[in-house]
Protein backbone atom coordinates (compact mmCIF):
# COMPACT_ATOMS: atom_id res chain seq x y z
CA UNK A 1 0.00 0.00 0.00
CA UNK A 2 1.43 3.36 -1.05
CA UNK A 3 0.52 6.65 0.58
CA UNK A 4 0.67 9.56 -1.84
CA UNK A 5 -0.70 12.38 0.28
CA UNK A 6 -0.84 12.92 4.03
CA UNK A 7 -2.34 15.80 5.98
CA UNK A 8 -2.35 16.23 9.74
CA UNK A 9 -3.74 19.07 11.80
CA UNK A 10 -3.67 19.82 15.53
CA UNK A 11 -6.19 22.47 16.65
CA UNK A 12 -5.94 24.09 20.08
CA UNK A 13 -7.13 27.13 22.02
CA UNK A 14 -5.34 30.40 21.14
CA UNK A 15 -1.75 30.17 22.37
CA UNK A 16 -0.43 33.64 23.17
CA UNK A 17 3.16 32.45 23.43
CA UNK A 18 2.95 31.44 19.78
CA UNK A 19 1.52 34.87 18.93
CA UNK A 20 4.43 36.59 20.67
CA UNK A 21 7.19 34.32 19.34
CA UNK A 22 7.35 34.32 15.52
CA UNK A 23 11.11 34.83 15.67
CA UNK A 24 11.61 31.78 17.87
CA UNK A 25 9.43 29.62 15.59
CA UNK A 26 11.39 30.74 12.53
CA UNK A 27 14.61 29.94 14.40
CA UNK A 28 13.41 26.40 15.19
CA UNK A 29 12.46 25.87 11.55
CA UNK A 30 15.76 27.32 10.33
CA UNK A 31 17.83 25.13 12.66
CA UNK A 32 15.88 21.91 12.01
CA UNK A 33 18.03 19.23 10.40
CA UNK A 34 21.09 21.45 10.47
CA UNK A 35 19.29 24.04 8.38
CA UNK A 36 18.36 21.53 5.66
CA UNK A 37 14.86 20.44 6.68
CA UNK A 38 12.99 23.61 5.69
CA UNK A 39 14.95 25.66 3.14
CA UNK A 40 11.95 27.84 2.26
CA UNK A 41 10.52 29.84 5.18
CA UNK A 42 7.73 32.37 5.21
CA UNK A 43 5.65 34.55 7.51
CA UNK A 44 2.21 36.08 7.05
CA UNK A 45 2.05 38.82 9.66
CA UNK A 46 -1.63 39.63 9.20
CA UNK A 47 -2.60 36.06 10.10
CA UNK A 48 0.43 35.51 12.35
CA UNK A 49 1.31 32.39 10.37
CA UNK A 50 4.76 30.82 9.97
CA UNK A 51 5.42 28.30 7.18
CA UNK A 52 8.21 26.00 6.14
CA UNK A 53 8.32 24.29 2.75
CA UNK A 54 10.51 21.92 0.77
CA UNK A 55 10.25 20.45 -2.73
CA UNK A 56 12.49 17.48 -3.51
CA UNK A 57 12.24 17.01 -7.26
CA UNK A 58 14.68 14.09 -7.34
CA UNK A 59 12.86 12.29 -4.54
CA UNK A 60 9.49 13.14 -6.02
CA UNK A 61 7.91 14.69 -2.94
CA UNK A 62 7.03 17.99 -1.30
CA UNK A 63 6.13 18.91 2.26
CA UNK A 64 4.99 21.97 4.19
CA UNK A 65 4.44 22.86 7.83
CA UNK A 66 2.22 25.72 9.03
CA UNK A 67 2.16 27.12 12.57
CA UNK A 68 -0.31 29.72 13.78
CA UNK A 69 -1.75 30.68 17.21
CA UNK A 70 -4.54 28.08 17.02
CA UNK A 71 -3.16 25.17 14.96
CA UNK A 72 -0.20 23.24 13.63
CA UNK A 73 -0.71 21.52 10.30
CA UNK A 74 1.49 19.43 8.04
CA UNK A 75 1.12 18.44 4.40
CA UNK A 76 2.98 15.94 2.21
CA UNK A 77 2.63 14.77 -1.38
CA UNK A 78 4.67 12.01 -3.04
CA UNK A 79 4.31 11.09 -6.69
CA UNK A 80 5.88 7.63 -6.32
CA UNK A 81 4.26 6.91 -2.98
CA UNK A 82 5.69 6.07 0.44
CA UNK A 83 5.31 2.83 2.37
CA UNK A 84 2.47 3.16 4.86
CA UNK A 85 3.96 0.48 7.12
CA UNK A 86 7.03 2.65 7.83
CA UNK A 87 5.62 6.08 7.02
CA UNK A 88 7.10 7.70 10.15
CA UNK A 89 10.62 6.82 8.95
CA UNK A 90 10.25 8.45 5.53
CA UNK A 91 12.17 11.68 4.98
CA UNK A 92 9.22 14.08 4.49
CA UNK A 93 7.09 12.69 7.34
CA UNK A 94 9.99 12.46 9.81
CA UNK A 95 10.78 16.13 9.10
CA UNK A 96 7.16 17.15 9.63
CA UNK A 97 6.82 15.16 12.84
CA UNK A 98 10.20 16.29 14.21
CA UNK A 99 9.47 20.02 13.93
CA UNK A 100 5.92 19.57 15.23
CA UNK A 101 7.26 17.81 18.33
CA UNK A 102 9.72 20.68 18.88
CA UNK A 103 6.97 23.31 18.57
CA UNK A 104 4.68 21.42 20.94
CA UNK A 105 7.44 21.11 23.54
CA UNK A 106 8.59 24.71 23.14
CA UNK A 107 5.12 26.14 23.77
CA UNK A 108 3.64 23.38 26.01
CA UNK A 109 0.85 22.51 23.59
CA UNK A 110 -0.87 19.35 24.83
CA UNK A 111 -4.63 20.06 25.02
CA UNK A 112 -6.45 19.95 21.70
CA UNK A 113 -9.85 20.87 20.34
CA UNK A 114 -9.31 18.51 17.41
CA UNK A 115 -6.53 16.31 16.06
CA UNK A 116 -6.76 14.66 12.68
CA UNK A 117 -4.81 12.54 10.22
CA UNK A 118 -5.90 12.24 6.59
CA UNK A 119 -4.27 9.84 4.14
CA UNK A 120 -4.65 9.29 0.40
CA UNK A 121 -3.65 5.76 -0.60
CA UNK A 122 -3.23 4.29 -4.06
CA UNK A 123 -3.31 0.53 -4.64
CA UNK A 124 -1.38 -0.96 -7.56
CA UNK A 125 -1.60 -4.22 -9.45
CA UNK A 126 1.72 -5.43 -8.01
CA UNK A 127 0.67 -4.80 -4.42
CA UNK A 128 -2.67 -6.59 -4.72
CA UNK A 129 -2.01 -9.24 -7.38
CA UNK A 130 -5.17 -7.96 -9.08
CA UNK A 131 -5.41 -6.38 -12.50
CA UNK A 132 -7.52 -3.25 -12.75
CA UNK A 133 -10.42 -4.96 -14.54
CA UNK A 134 -10.63 -7.71 -11.90
CA UNK A 135 -10.54 -5.19 -9.05
CA UNK A 136 -13.30 -3.16 -10.66
CA UNK A 137 -15.37 -6.30 -11.23
CA UNK A 138 -15.01 -7.33 -7.59
CA UNK A 139 -15.82 -3.83 -6.38
CA UNK A 140 -19.01 -3.63 -8.45
CA UNK A 141 -20.17 -6.90 -6.92
CA UNK A 142 -20.23 -5.21 -3.52
CA UNK A 143 -23.30 -3.33 -4.72
CA UNK A 144 -26.81 -4.70 -4.96
CA UNK A 145 -27.54 -5.75 -8.53
CA UNK A 146 -30.90 -3.94 -8.40
CA UNK A 147 -29.11 -0.64 -7.77
CA UNK A 148 -26.78 -1.15 -10.72
CA UNK A 149 -29.72 -2.13 -12.94
CA UNK A 150 -31.62 1.06 -12.11
CA UNK A 151 -28.52 3.12 -12.80
CA UNK A 152 -27.90 1.43 -16.12
CA UNK A 153 -31.52 1.69 -17.26
CA UNK A 154 -31.74 5.41 -16.54
CA UNK A 155 -28.24 6.73 -17.22
CA UNK A 156 -26.31 3.93 -18.91
CA UNK A 157 -23.46 1.70 -17.77
CA UNK A 158 -21.16 3.26 -15.19
CA UNK A 159 -17.42 3.42 -15.80
CA UNK A 160 -16.32 3.99 -12.22
CA UNK A 161 -17.77 3.82 -8.72
CA UNK A 162 -16.95 4.52 -5.11
CA UNK A 163 -18.24 4.41 -1.55
CA UNK A 164 -18.21 6.86 1.35
CA UNK A 165 -18.76 6.22 5.05
CA UNK A 166 -18.79 8.35 8.20
CA UNK A 167 -18.68 6.98 11.72
CA UNK A 168 -17.21 6.87 15.22
CA UNK A 169 -15.71 3.99 17.18
CA UNK A 170 -15.83 3.02 20.86
CA UNK A 171 -12.72 5.09 21.57
CA UNK A 172 -14.38 8.27 20.24
CA UNK A 173 -12.22 8.33 17.12
CA UNK A 174 -14.29 9.58 14.19
CA UNK A 175 -13.73 8.69 10.57
CA UNK A 176 -14.65 9.62 7.03
CA UNK A 177 -13.57 7.25 4.28
CA UNK A 178 -14.01 7.27 0.51
CA UNK A 179 -12.74 4.45 -1.71
CA UNK A 180 -13.25 2.96 -5.12
CA UNK A 181 -11.64 2.01 -8.46
CA UNK A 182 -9.15 4.43 -9.90
CA UNK A 183 -9.72 7.10 -12.52
CA UNK A 184 -6.55 8.44 -14.12
CA UNK A 185 -7.75 12.03 -13.75
CA UNK A 186 -7.75 11.58 -9.97
CA UNK A 187 -3.95 11.52 -9.82
CA UNK A 188 -3.68 15.23 -10.59
CA UNK A 189 -6.62 15.94 -8.29
CA UNK A 190 -4.90 14.23 -5.35
CA UNK A 191 -1.48 15.71 -6.12
CA UNK A 192 -2.44 19.31 -6.88
CA UNK A 193 0.55 20.98 -5.24
CA UNK A 194 3.09 18.62 -6.76
CA UNK A 195 1.59 18.96 -10.22
CA UNK A 196 1.67 22.75 -9.98
CA UNK A 197 5.35 22.84 -9.00
CA UNK A 198 6.36 20.02 -11.35
CA UNK A 199 5.02 21.69 -14.47
CA UNK A 200 6.93 24.88 -13.65
CA UNK A 201 10.31 23.13 -13.41
CA UNK A 202 10.04 20.33 -15.96
CA UNK A 203 9.14 20.04 -19.62
CA UNK A 204 8.30 16.35 -19.14
CA UNK A 205 4.62 15.40 -18.86
CA UNK A 206 3.31 14.82 -15.35
CA UNK A 207 3.67 11.03 -15.03
CA UNK A 208 0.36 9.22 -14.52
CA UNK A 209 0.37 5.76 -13.00
CA UNK A 210 -1.82 3.53 -15.12
CA UNK A 211 -1.07 0.68 -12.75
CA UNK A 212 -3.17 2.16 -9.93
CA UNK A 213 -6.39 0.21 -9.50
CA UNK A 214 -8.01 1.68 -6.39
CA UNK A 215 -7.85 4.81 -4.23
CA UNK A 216 -8.59 5.17 -0.52
CA UNK A 217 -9.14 8.57 1.12
CA UNK A 218 -9.33 8.09 4.89
CA UNK A 219 -9.73 10.87 7.45
CA UNK A 220 -9.38 9.94 11.15
CA UNK A 221 -9.85 12.49 13.92
CA UNK A 222 -10.57 13.05 17.61
CA UNK A 223 -11.96 16.05 19.48
CA UNK A 224 -11.45 17.59 22.92
CA UNK A 225 -8.59 15.52 24.27
CA UNK A 226 -4.99 15.82 25.41
CA UNK A 227 -1.69 14.38 24.19
CA UNK A 228 1.22 14.40 26.61
CA UNK A 229 4.26 16.35 25.42
CA UNK A 230 6.28 13.16 25.98
CA UNK A 231 4.24 11.37 23.28
CA UNK A 232 5.72 12.02 19.86
CA UNK A 233 3.57 12.59 16.80
CA UNK A 234 4.82 9.27 15.40
CA UNK A 235 3.54 7.44 18.47
CA UNK A 236 0.25 9.35 18.36
CA UNK A 237 -0.48 8.37 14.76
CA UNK A 238 0.69 4.74 14.97
CA UNK A 239 -2.71 3.32 16.13
CA UNK A 240 -4.38 5.07 13.18
CA UNK A 241 -1.79 3.63 10.79
CA UNK A 242 -2.38 0.14 12.21
CA UNK A 243 -6.14 0.48 11.81
CA UNK A 244 -5.69 1.59 8.21
CA UNK A 245 -3.39 -1.33 7.42
CA UNK A 246 -5.89 -3.79 8.91
CA UNK A 247 -8.76 -2.15 7.01
CA UNK A 248 -6.84 -2.37 3.74
CA UNK A 249 -6.01 -6.06 4.26
CA UNK A 250 -9.59 -7.06 5.04
CA UNK A 251 -11.01 -4.88 2.27
CA UNK A 252 -8.96 -6.64 -0.38
CA UNK A 253 -9.79 -10.04 1.03
CA UNK A 254 -13.45 -9.23 0.37
CA UNK A 255 -12.80 -7.82 -3.10
CA UNK A 256 -10.78 -10.88 -4.09
CA UNK A 257 -13.64 -13.20 -3.10
CA UNK A 258 -15.94 -11.18 -5.36
CA UNK A 259 -13.65 -11.64 -8.37
CA UNK A 260 -13.88 -15.43 -8.25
Amino acid sequence: MSIHKLIFRLDFEPNFQVIDSPGRILQLLHEAGGGKDWPELGETREKRTITGKIFDREGGWLASITIDPVAISGYMESISGLSLEKIEDSTPISRLFRITNKIRQEFSINIFKRTGLRMFLFETEEETNLVKSACQKGFYRLYEQDLLSVLQENLGSSTDCGMAFDGINDEEMQYHIKWGPYRESELRQHLKEFHSIYKNCSSDPFPPDENIILTIDIDLFETDHSISESISLAKWCRPMIERTLKLRKELFEIIKTKTE
